[in-house]
């Protein structure tokens, strides 16, 4: 398994504190309307992000069988949080606004908490680092 659970993990802690402010915001403004149309924004994300991360996470190694999985699994998403974002337009008690900014809000902390933890290397645990050199682009 290479590092894309523990990249997640990352990305999963970032989205963990901005579902909660989405979510408290979306009460103050709108109810428990709001805090459920901000949840399911953020839920949308959480629920996109698990499914990426696993369509390539099962391999061992990157090579194009996998890549092609990945890339088909990335089309198919699309489709599903589109259809999703459709679906849920649907329901008269969902606030338009809030889930689209708590799904804006949600995948922005998502991939920059992934970003910043693969910058700087520590999505890869320590053991990861004893066992062999990891290459991340620039030396150190």
């Amino acid at each position: 398994m290479r590092h894309e659970l523990y990249l997640a993990r990352a990305g999963f802690a970032g989205l963990a504190a901005v579902s909660i402010v989405a979510v408290v915001a979306g009460a103050a403004i709108a109810g428990r309307a709001g805090a459920a149309s901000a949840a399911l924004g953020a839920g949308l994300v959480a629920a996109n992000h698990g499914v990426a991360v696993l369509s390539t996470a099962w391999s061992r190694k990157l090579g194009i069988g996998v890549m092609a999985v990945g890339y088909s699994v990335f089309a198919l998403r699309m489709l599903l949080v589109l259809a999703a974002f459709a679906g849920l337009q649907t329901l008269p008690w969902i606030h338009s606004a809030l889930l689209a900014a708590a799904f804006c809000a949600a995948l922005v902390a998502t991939l920059s908490a992934e970003c910043v933890s693969y910058v700087r290397g520590t999505y890869v645990p320590g053991w990861m680092r004893r066992q062999a050199p990891v290459s991340i682009g620039a030396s150190r």
